[in-house]
C-alpha cells in the first residue's frame, strides 16, 4: 500500500502539472477544461481494471429520459456496451452506468449549483424501471436497487484552507436546496489542492503534502464500489431498448426457409448406424 501510495503521489503531481500546462497552453476555457478532464480519464484508464471502461458521455433509460453530458462515465465492458458512440462520446443504457465523475478546474458556488442540477437530472433516470438506490455507509445494498457512485474531482477551489471543507459543505447543501437535489447523493469530493471530503460521513482528509494519500483514498473508494456493484448489478435488459414498431410483423409463407424433413436427410453410414445402435442400447439399459 505504501509503495502504491508513492505511485499515486507521482500521479498527483502529474495531474497538477497537467493542470498548469493546460492553463499556460490553452486560451479558451472549454479547451482547458477538456484537457483536464482527459488527464483524469487517462489516469483512471491506466489504473482501473481493464474491464471498467472510462469515457465521456451520458445515459438514457428505456423510457427515453436522458442525463446531461457527463465528464466521466464508467461501466463494466464485460457485461455492457454503449448504445451508441460518436467522436468518443458514448450513450449508455442507465442500467450499465456504474459511476460518474464530474471534473472542475476551480470549484465555487456557481459550479456547485451546476453539479446539483446535473445530479438531480441524473437521479431522474429509472434503471430497471425503478430508479437508483441511495448511498449507505458501509456499502450495503439499498433495497435491492442499483447504486450509482457520483464524485466530483476539482483541481482548485475558491474556498480558502481555513474554511475547508466547512465552506464547501455549506455551499453544497445550499446548492442542493436550491436545485431540489439530495445532498447525500454526492459520494465524494476531491480537491487536488485541498483534500478529500465525504459528505455522507462528514469526514475530510486535508492535503498537507503531495504524498498521494487523498488521491489513494479517492481511488480505492471508487474501485471498491465498482467491484462490489458490478458483482450485484443485474444484466442490462436490452429488450427494453428495442425500437417500437407502428405495425405488426409481416408474414408471408413464401419467405419461409424450411428445415429438411427426416426422410429427406442423407442416409446414415454403417459406422453412424453402429454408433446409433450402441447409444440406443446404453439408453435402454439405463
Amino acid at each position: 500500500m505504501v509503495r502504491f501510495q508513492g505511485i499515486l503521489a507521482t500521479h498527483e503531481r502529474e495531474l497538477a502539472a497537467a493542470y498548469e500546462r493546460s492553463a499556460a497552453a490553452a486560451t479558451h476555457s472549454t479547451t482547458r477544461g477538456g484537457q483536464r478532464e482527459e488527464a483524469l480519464r487517462d489516469f483512471l484508464r491506466e489504473h482501473l481494471p481493464k474491464r471498467y471502461a472510462v469515457a465521456q458521455g451520458h445515459a438514457i433509460d428505456s423510457a427515453g429520459t436522458e442525463s446531461p453530458q457527463l465528464d466521466i462515465v464508467i461501466y463494466d465492458s464485460m457485461s455492457a456496451a454503449p448504445l451508441s458512440q460518436d467522436a468518443g462520446i458514448v450513450t449508455l443504457a442507465a442500467e450499465a452506468l456504474l459511476a460518474v465523475v464530474e471534473v472542475k478546474s476551480t470549484l465555487d458556488g456557481a459550479e456547485l449549483e451546476k453539479i446539483a442540477r446535473s445530479l438531480r437530472t441524473l437521479y431522474r433516470l429509472r434503471p430497471f424501471g425503478a430508479g437508483w438506490g441511495s448511498p449507505i455507509l458501509g456499502g450495503r445494498p439499498s433495497g435491492g436497487l442499483p447504486q450509482l457512485y457520483y464524485s466530483v474531482f476539482a483541481y482548485e477551489t475558491a474556498f480558502g484552507k481555513a474554511n475547508w471543507p466547512g465552506g464547501e459543505s455549506q455551499a453544497w447543501i445550499a446548492a442542493c436546496r436550491e436545485a431540489k437535489s439530495p445532498a447525500y447523493e454526492l459520494d465524494s469530493l476531491l480537491v487536488l489542492s485541498r483534500g478529500l471530503y465525504v459528505p455522507l460521513s462528514g469526514k475530510a482528509l486535508p492535503t498537507r503534502t503531495s504524498d498521494g494519500r487523498h488521491l489513494a483514498q479517492w481511488y480505492f473508494g471508487l474501485l471498491n464500489f465498482l467491484v462490489r456493484e458490478s458483482q450485484r448489478r443485474l444484466p442490462t435488459p436490452w429488450k427494453d431498448y428495442q425500437l417500437q414498431h407502428d405495425g405488426q410483423w409481416e408474414r408471408d409463407l413464401t419467405w419461409r426457409v424450411s428445415s429438411p424433413q427426416r426422410d429427406q436427410r442423407a442416409p446414415l453410414s454403417r459406422t453412424q448406424r453402429g454408433r446409433q445402435r450402441r447409444l440406443n442400447n446404453m439408453r435402454a439399459n439405463g
